[in-house]
């Protein structure tokens, strides 16, 4: 059954709270293009962006949940993903992913260790945050670059029959020697091609894993 964990309700808040989008820097839309909209947004003081798209997802809700979470073929569409796999389950809605990036040439790949869950947002949509963490099974390959800090979420609101508002939001810290800014530049498409992989991906076959979303979905609404 999907419930709302703690990190979910803080999300909700900060998407959903006036006060606090008004004490926040504002978001700048940078790119509009094939129904996809891509936004930044900078912090004084900090030296990470960032970065959040969003697009209509044309797939049933089980459908857009299922293919997030299916981890084992996150790189048939996530963009330069050379190795994803699951490490470790926890429950029906938790699990912990093992996910490497393929970088350009001279420079390392980026590889980190992933906590990821979907829960209700308490208004009829879907809540999937993600955080980079420890584990005990880190697999630790050699001449990969871990990335310090990542984090993100992906929030499904329906809006109508096989129509799914998605939004994706990410901030990373890539480690290494690559400076913030040339890492900023390249991030501000994570969001654009994650959401136009996402609008690909929903067309193919995830009718098992489709399945049991659908079941739990059905049960969280009993």
């Amino acid at each position: 059954m999907m419930s709302r964990s703690p990190l979910a309700l803080l999300l909700v808040l900060a998407l959903n709270s006036p006060g606090v989008a008004e004490a926040k820097p504002a978001w700048e839309e940078i790119k509009n293009e094939g129904g996809i909209k891509v936004w930044r947004k900078s912090t004084k003081g900090n030296r990470l962006v960032d970065f959040r798209g969003t697009a209509l997802v044309k797939a049933p809700l089980a459908k857009v949940i299922a293919v997030i979470s299916e981890s084992d073929r996150l790189c048939e569409w996530r963009d330069r993903c050379s190795k994803a796999y699951r490490v470790e389950r926890r429950g029906d809605d938790k699990q912990v992913v093992y996910y490497r990036l393929d970088s350009p040439p001279l420079i390392a790949d980026r590889d980190v260790l992933v906590e990821a869950t979907c829960e209700s947002d308490g208004k009829g949509g879907v809540l999937c945050p993600f955080k980079s963490i420890k584990h005990p099974k880190d697999p630790k390959p050699s001449g990969v670059v871990r990335m310090p800090m990542l984090r993100g979420y992906w929030h499904l609101i329906p809006k109508g029959k096989n129509r799914i508002e998605t939004t994706y939001a990410v901030t990373a810290d890539p480690g290494g020697w690559i400076p913030m800014w040339v890492y900023n530049l390249a991030s501000k498409k994570l969001p654009f091609r994650a959401l136009e992989g996402l609008r690909k991906q929903v067309r193919k076959d995830y009718s098992a894993q489709e399945a049991l979303v659908a079941a739990r979905l059905a049960g969280a609404q009993q």
